[in-house]
């Protein structure tokens, strides 16, 4: 937006301030009577740069839509040069205003749609600091006669009106006075109130306007898909041995939707940055457009983030716990945005060492792209990875009774009876699946409690009732899966189709190092979602099978295995919205 436009739902906001005539301003105001005029325009920043379209890289800025810039209400807040407060000032998009003073709430009063007057204010000490606050609603009146040094401590949870239906559905964005560091200046998000900004007409006031600007608390992603996904967003990722048949198999992914994982649940009202950071050779700090690329989320440097599946004999937990997280995660049935559409969320940065761990999967927002793994003609196909090779589900059941019932080794596998003298080997109708967690599946026997069937352990050479020892289900199932901690019978399973794919979210990326290289040392800034910047992420191509699904509901949290083939190219340009683009092949 351009700094010459007042950007108020259409209104133009001048303050009328009213001071003490019986002495002018110690630093050289100019008004002198018992009233001030101040004018102040709020301006997104931006400097002034022109719309754009989404892909132009020629111009890292772009205004978004007009939903994104709708402002129902504005509350301004003013303090002395040493953080003090003075006073707060509301007005709705209608008219309708309130504010509360040094005194009681008469102390401020609005003239009009387009006035204020502050009052009880002695001229050499009118206000020298003013913080802005667009759709704040009710959390606004959380800064009432609070001191600026209170005011950076302020957490929200609420940056938009949230809709219930899917992660796009946010409105009435929640803005707040940038960010960014210049020369001797501690409090990084106020606007300074010179002597000239208090005249003595309205005329001269407008002339000598208060420019505010202001950012989104919200940060904006975008998911796309490229050339190679026909009409129904379905594209081949390559040929399978399926059933480790000799003819391969041409296997397709159509993507359903997407989402946003590991978001944060709560984020600083103002913009937190530290000035005396230094990214090579990336420049977080831009003073010129009145903005800045990096900041401190509420997690910065801490939290509590879940492990990434075990892939191991240890114990397959996650260790996740919804109410103790530090972030919020979403399971495959939650991501429902459309390809070509936009969701919203709260920013998430985080230092090297935080993010430097295995555990690094669970606290970099992702792009989780929701897909079913298909025939040529669309079908879904339910697979399972079982010792390396990909089968049907069917199959895989299958192959696990032959795997156990192997020459000397029909000891392995449970038999049943129904009247105690005639048995047999059990099959796959007596197979149950069960969720071993992040898309992994094992088998064990169901229960014939209730029925005439019986299972039994085949203890002799023969096939008389003397051969046969009755055992219960427990044990029938410690015989194809051991009584260790990871089942042997486990496998990926791509239930009626379902997997996913991961893709972390860059910010400024600038190594062009692959997924974990030096150990995990993710440099800062690396990757990170950061209030007002536009992550505009484009899939070119898809070309292997992803991460499996077996229970929609479960939280994903992505583990180690989902990078195993990740190498993302990436195109930087860091939006008003502060556009980052990013591309990525898979």
């Amino acid at each position: 937006m351009k700094t010459d436009r007042i950007i108020l739902a259409g209104l133009a906001l001048t303050a009328l301030v009213s001071c003490n005539k019986e002495a002018a301003p110690a630093d050289g105001g100019v008004f002198r009577t018992d009233e001030a005029y101040m004018n102040i325009r709020i301006a997104y920043a931006d400097k002034g740069l022109t719309t754009r379209a989404v892909g132009d890289d020629t111009n890292p800025f772009y205004y978004g839509t007009a939903d994104e810039q709708v402002v129902n209400s504005a509350d301004f807040f003013f303090y002395n040069a040493d953080g003090s407060y003075v006073t707060h000032v509301s007005q709705s998009a209608s008219g309708t205003s309130s504010g509360t003073g040094i005194g009681t709430s008469d102390d401020v009063e609005w003239k009009g749609n387009s006035t204020v007057v502050l009052k009880g204010l002695k001229s050499k000490n009118y206000p020298k600091l003013m913080v802005v606050i667009l759709n704040g609603g009710a959390f606004a009146n959380n800064l009432e006669r609070k001191p600026l040094k209170d005011v950076s401590a302020e957490i929200v949870e609420a940056i938009a009106s949230v809709g219930t239906n899917s992660q796009a559905d946010w409105t009435n964005f929640v803005m707040t006075s940038s960010s960014f560091a210049e020369p001797g200046v501690t409090q990084f998000y106020t606007t300074a109130l010179v002597p000239e900004n208090f005249q003595d007409s309205e005329e001269g006031a407008v002339a000598h306007p208060v420019v505010a600007y202001v950012e989104r608390l919200a940060a904006k992603v975008q998911l796309n898909l490229g050339t190679a996904f026909d009409a129904e967003n379905k594209t081949s990722i390559g040929s399978y041995h399926i059933n480790g048949t000799s003819t391969p198999t041409e296997l397709y992914t159509k993507v359903i939707g997407w989402g946003l994982n590991a978001t944060a649940k709560n984020e600083y009202l103002y913009k937190v940055i530290q000035s005396d950071w230094t990214f090579s050779p990336f420049e977080w700090n831009d003073a010129a457009n009145f903005r800045s690329y990096w900041c401190k989320s509420t997690n910065y440097g801490n939290g509590t983030y879940p492990d990434s599946y075990l892939n191991s004999t240890s114990t397959p937990s996650k260790n996740y716990n919804a109410a103790t997280a530090t972030l919020s995660y979403v399971g495959y049935d939650g991501l429902s945005v459309a390809p070509g559409k936009s969701a919203y969320c709260r920013e998430n940065t985080n230092v090297t060492s935080v993010l430097s761990t295995e555990n690094v999967n669970s606290t970099v927002t992702c792009v989780l792209l929701k897909t079913i793994v298909t025939d040529a003609s669309g079908n879904a196909q339910s697979l399972a990875l079982f010792d390396g090779t990909l089968y049907t589900e069917d199959n895989y059941k299958d192959r696990v009774l032959e795997k156990y019932h192997l020459a000397n080794s029909a000891a392995y596998i449970p038999w049943v009876s129904s009247d105690g003298a005639a048995f047999r080997m059990v099959t796959k109708e007596y197979f149950v699946e069960n969720n071993a967690g992040d898309g992994k599946a094992y088998l064990t026997f169901k229960d014939l409690s209730g029925t005439t069937e019986k299972y039994y352990r085949h203890t002799g050479t023969g096939t008389s009732a003397a051969d046969f020892t009755e055992i219960t289900v427990a044990v029938a199932n410690t015989m194809i899966n051991g009584t260790g901690l990871r089942q042997n019978t486990r496998c990926s399973l791509y239930k009626d189709g379902m997997m996913y794919y991961s893709i972390p979210i860059e910010h400024l990326r600038n190594s062009g190092k692959t997924y974990k290289d030096a150990g995990y040392q993710y440099p800062e800034a690396d990757y990170g979602i950061v209030r007002n910047h536009f992550y505009n992420v484009t899939i070119n191509k898809i070309e292997h099978i992803g991460n499996a699904v077996f229970d929609p509901d479960e939280e994903i949290i992505p583990n180690d295995e989902d990078n195993t083939n990740y190498n993302v190219g990436a195109q930087i340009n860091i939006l008003s919205w502060k556009v980052v683009n990013q591309t990525v092949d898979l």
